[in-house]
């Protein structure tokens, strides 16, 4: 017990010091200041006088004049000004060192001694009072106390008339208050000194001695007198279980203490009598479920000194001061001390204690909006809020609900409790128009949506029985997500820009969505995506930017994920049926068809170039959709020519309508197509059947087709003609080289190369016709190349009437086509 006692007694005293050289160092600062204001004044009328009086600037002679006989004479009131300023010489400033020496000297001496003598002798009071003396009973430990603390009293009261002795009877008149303040209350709660048995008188006997304190301390406005009876009597306090009477004593020496610090404007006091109040209670206070006094005094406790804080600031206000404000202190002396005090064990007590003093927060910052005018450090700057304004109390209200939401509820319950938590506050800074409100609403939707995303990632969980099984994380998630939706287009409704934390709301909206999605299986969390993106886009393209922004990561993402299950299902935990096919691929064909149609029409209104790649994504993620389902629940035999057959549709429509995109479509379908039917007829042992030899001639046919008419529709020319002409050139090559490879795979040997003269005459035959150019050269290499092949191959390999056949058909093919060329030259040029 001594080294507790001696432990606060220390900590107390460091307090009250601490405090007083603030106080002191703020005294100072004001005093400067006004010395400042007052030199600057002075100087302002000097120079509005030299204004006044001042000659015209005339111009310099050339010749300089004597230094001995100065022309100008200064005018009358800047002479008579000059010696009041330079005749006062500023004093000599002793040395640093032999100051700092002396001042030193002299609060050791003079201030730390008297005050450490004075606390020691108050303990050596306190203890010889609870001292149990053979031969003095509890009246005459009383008297003892009373008799040298009196003593004591007097001694300071009779030294503080004299000069030289005011510092020292100071601390002599706080110890003298202090150990009668001791003596009054050891009266009652201390066994070895108790001669009152009623708790009321024993009441109104502290009442009357922090009356007294009180009286004494507006005699002498001396705050080390005051500070130093405070640091004793809270000290004495703790030396026992402050429980009961002990409670009750605690708090009119409070209001004594509140009372001298706001009668003379010592903040340090206030600081002081928060830290020494809310510090016994937590060493000694009792807040179980059977001591409701305990928090009766807590509350009390905390509305004495919020009320001192608001009566504080208003008269700083008026006076155009600035302090050190109680408001951080009493809140954190309130949550200290009733954390520390709870019983450990069960979390209910604490969650009760933190929403009740939440909701007394929230009732103190309508009463700071009130009573506190918004010109009390009232403002959007964060350093504000320590000041105590209404939007701080706000703050420690949000946190406080917060924390008890976190220890009362747990998943997708405490989720929600917090989105509720969060839209309220955000709402409320909507209505008021606070910046700061908003942050905190803000920051408890942070809590939210971490917390909504980790239940969401974990598949865990309680689920609900609705149109089907839905996790209760889901329902957190979804409805969180919405919420956020809305708290962004309630910004736009009431035409606010959002602060730099709300441009997050859309983002963190939809994270959520995707994270809720994963509650589904295989192929459906892609095919949810890739409608949220649709909506997205709907939504972007009604309102704004940020909506389209995520409508293409979560499109493009959802699209991808959806065709990778059908084309590498291994990768996921579920594999694609025929019936998932016609479930999600036709309806995803449609939304992003959709979602191309308006893209296009945003092209068209605001952003062109935006708008003309989002669409033409979308419309190649369209054809990418239909192939893969032509792929999924067609025969193997049939996806080539059903591929074909879609491209040339996609072809025919970008050609008539002249739509350029589509063309662009089709390209890329068209190749797909060629792959597939020539797949069959690569393996050189492979078994060809006749239905593949004809998809692949009808996709070669197909490519000629759609060549001759896009040059056709490059004629009229476009942005992309010079890229797509160089395509449609390498697509014709393509064509010639497939329909090559047919013939060599399945016409006999002996005939493949007559066959490829024939294909050279028809491809001079329809570059003729069609006036295609690259047609007819191809014709004309193909003559050389099979000439090559006559001679070297089929002359070593065939014999007999295939060798000839060979070599004559070829022949009478090669005559023809020079024939033609020769008979009808100038019909010819006409094409060439």
């Amino acid at each position: 017990m001594p080294l507790l006692f001696l432990g606060v007694i220390a900590a107390l005293v460091w307090v009250a010091v601490l405090a007083t050289r603030l106080n002191r160092h703020q005294e100072v600062v004001e005093a400067q200041a006004r010395r400042l204001d007052r030199l600057s004044e002075e100087l302002a009328e000097l120079r509005a006088q030299r204004r006044v009086v001042a000659p015209p600037v005339m111009a310099a002679p050339v010749v300089a004049p004597p230094v001995t006989a100065s022309p100008v004479i200064a005018p009358a009131a800047l002479v008579e000004a000059r010696p009041v300023i330079a005749a006062t010489p500023a004093p000599i400033a002793p040395s640093v060192a032999e100051r700092s020496a002396d001042d030193w000297e002299a609060a050791v001496g003079g201030n730390w001694l008297n005050r450490a003598g004075v606390l020691v002798f108050i303990t050596g009071v306190a203890l010889l009072i609870g001292y149990s003396m053979t031969h003095v009973g509890p009246a005459g430990r009383v008297g003892l106390g009373y008799v040298l603390s009196l003593a004591m009293l007097l001694t300071g009261v009779t030294l503080e008339r004299r000069d030289g002795f005011r510092n020292y009877a100071y601390g002599l008149i706080g110890g003298g208050w202090a150990g009668v303040y001791f003596t009054t209350y050891a009266m009652h709660a201390v066994d070895a000194a108790k001669i009152l048995d009623s708790a009321v008188i024993a009441t109104a006997a502290l009442c009357a001695v922090a009356a007294a304190m009180v009286v004494h301390s507006l005699k002498y406005r001396a705050q080390i007198v005051t500070v130093l009876a405070y640091i004793v009597a809270f000290a004495t306090l703790a030396l026992t279980s402050l429980a009961g009477f002990a409670l009750v004593a605690s708090v009119p020496l409070a209001v004594s203490l509140i009372v001298v610090a706001q009668r003379y404007a010592w903040p340090g006091l206030s600081a002081l009598g928060v830290a020494c109040t809310y510090g016994i209670f937590a060493l000694r206070g009792d807040l179980s479920a059977s001591h409701m006094g305990g928090y009766v005094t807590l509350a009390v406790y905390w509305l004495l000194f919020e009320a001192a804080d608001v009566i504080a600031l208003r008269r700083q206000a008026a006076a155009g001061t600035t302090s050190a404000p109680l408001f951080p202190l009493n809140a954190a002396g309130l949550i200290g001390a009733g954390v520390m005090r709870i019983p450990i064990g069960t979390s209910e007590p604490l969650a009760n204690f933190l929403a009740v003093a939440g909701v007394a927060y929230l009732a103190s910052a309508i009463a700071r909006a009130k009573w506190l005018a918004p010109s009390d450090h009232d403002s959007d700057d964060l350093t504000s809020l320590a000041f105590g304004v209404h939007q701080s109390a706000v703050i420690v209200a949000a946190g406080l609900i917060t924390w008890s939401m976190g220890l009362r509820f747990s998943g997708a319950r405490l989720a929600l409790t917090w989105l509720v938590d969060g839209e309220l506050f955000f709402i409320a800074g909507l209505i008021l128009r606070d910046r700061v409100v908003r942050l905190t609403g803000a920051a408890v939707a942070v809590l939210a949506s971490l917390h909504a995303a980790a239940i969401g990632l974990d598949h865990a969980g309680a689920t609900i029985a609705w149109l089907w099984s839905v996790r209760t994380a889901t329902v957190a998630g979804i409805g969180t997500a919405v919420a956020w939706y809305a708290n962004r287009e309630l910004l736009r409704w009431r035409g606010l820009r959002p602060l730099a934390h709300e441009w997050a709301f859309t983002p963190a909206a939809t994270a959520l969505c995707v994270i809720s999605f994963g509650e589904m299986h295989g192929g459906h969390p892609a095919f949810a995506m890739l409608v949220l993106a649709v909506v997205l886009a709907e939504a972007g393209v009604r309102v704004g930017i940020e909506y389209r922004s995520e409508a293409y990561v979560t499109g493009a993402a959802g699209a991808c994920l959806l065709l990778l299950w059908f084309i590498n299902p291994g990768l996921f935990d579920a594999r694609p049926q025929t019936v998932d096919a016609w479930r999600l691929l036709p309806p995803a064909v449609a939304f992003t068809l959709f979602a191309a149609w308006r893209f296009a029409s945003l092209a068209e209104r605001a952003a062109r170039v935006e708008g003309t790649i989002a669409a033409a994504c979308s419309q190649f993620l369209a054809a990418a959709f239909v192939l893969v389902f032509e792929w999924q629940v067609l025969d193997p035999q049939y996806v080539g020519l059903a591929w074909t057959g879609t491209a040339a549709l996609v072809a025919g429509v970008g050609l008539t309508r002249r739509v350029s995109g589509l063309r662009w479509q089709a390209y890329p379908m068209l190749l797909f197509a060629l792959v597939r039917v020539m797949r069959p007829l690569l393996p050189p042992d492979g078994v060809v059947t006749p239905l593949d030899v004809a998809s692949a001639l009808t996709t070669i046919a197909v490519w000629f087709v759609v060549v001759i008419a896009v040059r056709r529709a490059l004629a009229k020319g476009g942005a992309l003609a010079e890229i797509e002409d160089g395509v449609r050139v390498a697509m014709t090559v393509a064509a010639t080289a497939a329909l090559g490879l047919v013939i060599f795979r399945e016409v006999r040997p002996s005939m493949v190369s007559l066959t490829w003269g024939l294909e050279g005459a028809g491809l001079l035959l329809v570059g003729f016709v069609a006036r295609e150019r690259l047609m007819r050269l191809l014709g004309l290499v193909a003559f050389p190349c099979v000439i090559a092949r006559l001679f070297f191959y089929d002359l070593a390999q065939f014999e007999g009437l295939a060798r000839i056949l060979s070599f004559v058909a070829l022949g009478a093919v090669l005559l023809a086509v020079s024939w033609v060329y020769t008979r009808y030259r100038e019909k010819l040029s006409k094409h060439l």
